[in-house]
């Protein structure tokens, strides 16, 4: 899986939720602790970036980048997507919770090359809406690299002012009948 998946973690001056986030990330029972993390912070001013340093120190798969700015959440999420290198990447927040219990699943369908799986709560029978609601959720998707082109990146750049920039991505998924959605039955999140 370190090789097929990454993850970004956007951050800002909340290193006591990054603390509670690596913890979970980098149990030992955690299927994603020798994937690449990045954390991107936007400019924090508290030791968020001490923190990262220190855990870089015993973990070589940690990246730390550091915004000259707070360009704000939204475009920070953005900055996520337009550094996704990876076959798939997942973007979490900094205070998500995780259950590792569903993660076969989860290899399951990179393994079946879906272009997105969803990872965050599921509803029993779900509508439409429920199924982009659950995609709407930042941390709720994982999502293939390859998805992201020119058109998808001036979506996104596009969409920061609309307080959803993630959204190009799920639309892109949605709006080609040849890509794919896998969702996952119980939530990661």
């Amino acid at each position: 899986m370190q090789n097929e998946l990454e993850i970004i973690i956007i951050t800002y001056n909340r290193k006591k939720y990054l603390q509670l986030t690596f913890e979970k990330l980098l149990e030992e029972n955690s299927p994603v602790k020798n994937c690449q993390i990045t954390v991107l912070d936007n400019n924090s001013t508290d030791d968020t970036r001490d923190y990262t340093e220190s855990l870089k120190e015993t973990h070589s798969n940690i990246r730390y980048i550091k915004n000259k700015y707070n360009v704000g959440g939204n475009a920070n999420i953005a900055k996520a997507i337009e550094l996704a290198e990876k076959k798939y990447f997942w973007i979490l927040g900094d205070d998500d919770k995780y259950d590792w219990d569903n993660w076969d699943e989860v290899e399951q369908a990179i393994n079946d090359e879906h272009d997105c799986i969803v990872v965050a709560q599921g509803f029993k029978n779900p509508t439409f809406t429920h199924r982009v609601k659950q995609c709407i959720f930042l941390s709720g998707c994982i999502y293939k690299t390859s998805i992201i082109d020119n058109n998808v990146m001036k979506n996104v750049y596009d969409a920061i002012s609309d307080f959803c920039p993630h959204a190009p991505l799920f639309c892109k998924v949605l709006n080609d009948e040849n890509k794919s959605f896998y969702y996952i039955k119980a939530s990661l999140l």
